[in-house]
C-alpha cells in the first residue's frame, strides 16, 4: 500500500501524495499539516487526507507518533496541555478520514492519543469530550450486518480505560449496551437453504442492556429510542410507540429526533395506522430531511395519488447540494452519527486563542 502524505506549501493548499515519499520528507509534512490544523484550517487538512483516501482506498495514513509527540513539546511545558489535545484531536479527525477503508490504523492512532490523553494528568472536561468523541468514532468502525471491520471486542477495552478517569459517566453505560445491540445487526441474517432469512427475534437479547442504560437519566431518550426499534422489530408494537414518542422529545439531538419520527412512522405502518404513519414521516422530514423518511413519505403518499407532492419531497431528499447525510443510514453504529457534533465541540476547544 502507498503511503499517503500532506505537504503544506506557500498558498497554504494541501496536497496528497500517493507516491512513495523519503521519512524526513514524510516527517516535515506531517508536522506541516499538524501545524496548519492547529492554526484553524481543520477542513482543509482533513478534507485533503479524505480525498486523497477516497480516490484510492489502498492509500493510507501513517500517523507519525513519535513526530507528533516531539510537536507537542516544540513550544514549551505550557503549551503542552492544549497541543496534546490538538494532536489528539487531529488523530480522530485522521481516523475518522479512514474508517471505511483503513481502520487498523484508525486504531493505532486512537491508541496513541488515548494513552496522550490519560497521562495528561487530572481528568478534565476536555479529555472527557475527547473520551466521549473516541468511543463514537469506535462505534463507527462497526459493519452490520455482516461486518468487515467489527471493533466491539476492542470497545470494552476502550470503555475500561475512559472509566478509570470518569467512573460516573452514563454515556459508558450505553457503549456497552450497544455491543449487544450490535450483536443484533449481525444476528439478525441467518442462511438457509435457499438464501439469507432475516429472524428478529434476536433482538429480545439486546433489550436488557438498553433498558439498564436507559434507567440513567442522561442516557434514556437514546436508550428508549433504540428499545423503541426493537420492539417494532420485535412485533410488540404499542410498548414500540411508547418508547419512540419519549424518545421524540427535546432538541437536543436532532437525528434521535428525526429517526424517532421515522421509527414511529414505520411502527404505524406495521399497525395498519397509514394517516399516522404519513404525518410522522412528515414530522422526521421536518427536523432533517433525510432520503430515507423522505422516501418513506414518497412511498405513502403515491400510495394515496399525490403523485405530485411524493415527486417533489423525495426529489428535494436526493438531489444535488440538497442532499444531506442520512441518519438511518448510520443508525446501527451507535454513537457514530453524533461524531460531527462531538469533532465540532472539540474544534472549538483547540481554536488558537
Amino acid at each position: 500500500m502507498r503511503s499517503v502524505t500532506l505537504a503544506v506549501v506557500a498558498t497554504v493548499a494541501v496536497l496528497a501524495s500517493s507516491s512513495f515519499v523519503a521519512p524526513q520528507r514524510m516527517a516535515g509534512a506531517f508536522t506541516d499539516a499538524l501545524t496548519l490544523y492547529d492554526l484553524g484550517e481543520h477542513d482543509t487538512v482533513i478534507d485533503g487526507f479524505a480525498r486523497a483516501i477516497n480516490r484510492d482506498p489502498e492509500n493510507v495514513v501513517k500517523f507519525l507518533d513519535k513526530d507528533a509527540e516531539a510537536w507537542i513539546a516544540a513550544d514549551g511545558k505550557d503549551a503542552i496541555p492544549r497541543r496534546r489535545l490538538v494532536a489528539a484531536t487531529f488523530a480522530l479527525e485522521l481516523g475518522r478520514a479512514g474508517v471505511n477503508t483503513q481502520w487498523s490504523w484508525t486504531r493505532d492512532m486512537l491508541e496513541w492519543a488515548c494513552t496522550q490523553m490519560r497521562k495528561a494528568g487530572p481528568p478534565s472536561d476536555e479529555e472527557l469530550e475527547w473520551s466521549l468523541a473516541s468511543l463514537a468514532l469506535i462505534e463507527g468502525s462497526f459493519e452490520p450486518p455482516n461486518p468487515r471491520r467489527p471493533e466491539s471486542d476492542w470497545l470494552p477495552t476502550h470503555i475500561k480505560h475512559v472509566r478509570e478517569r470518569f467512573p460516573n459517566e452514563p454515556r459508558l453505560l450505553l457503549a456497552r449496551a450497544l455491543i449487544d445491540e450490535f450483536e443484533y445487526w449481525k444476528l439478525r441474517w441467518t442462511y438457509a437453504r435457499y438464501g439469507p432469512k432475516l429472524n428478529d427475534d434476536v433482538a429480545a437479547a439486546a433489550i436488557p442492556a438498553l433498558e439498564r442504560a436507559a434507567a440513567i437519566p442522561a442516557n434514556a431518550k437514546e436508550a428508549r429510542l433504540r428499545i423503541g426499534y426493537l420492539q417494532m422489530r420485535l412485533g410488540k408494537l404499542d410498548s414500540a410507540l411508547e418508547h419512540l414518542k419519549f424518545a421524540a422529545e427535546g432538541d437536543d439531538d436532532p437525528t434521535r429526533v428525526h429517526l424517532a419520527y421515522l421509527f414511529i412512522g414505520w411502527t404505524h405502518e406495521r399497525a395498519g395506522r397509514m394517516n399516522e404513519a404519513t404525518a410522522a414521516f412528515r414530522q422526521s422530514i421536518a427536523v432533517i430531511n433525510g432520503q430515507s423518511a423522505a422516501l418513506a413519505l414518497g412511498a405513502r403518499l403515491y400510495a394515496v395519488d399525490a403523485r405530485d407532492e411524493a415527486d417533489d419531497i423525495v426529489m428535494a431528499a436526493v438531489s444535488g447540494d440538497r442532499v444531506v447525510a442520512d441518519p438511518w443510514k448510520v443508525y446501527g453504529y451507535g454513537d457514530y452519527r453524533r461524531f460531527p457534533q462531538l469533532i465540532a465541540r472539540l474544534r472549538a476547544r483547540i481554536l488558537p486563542r
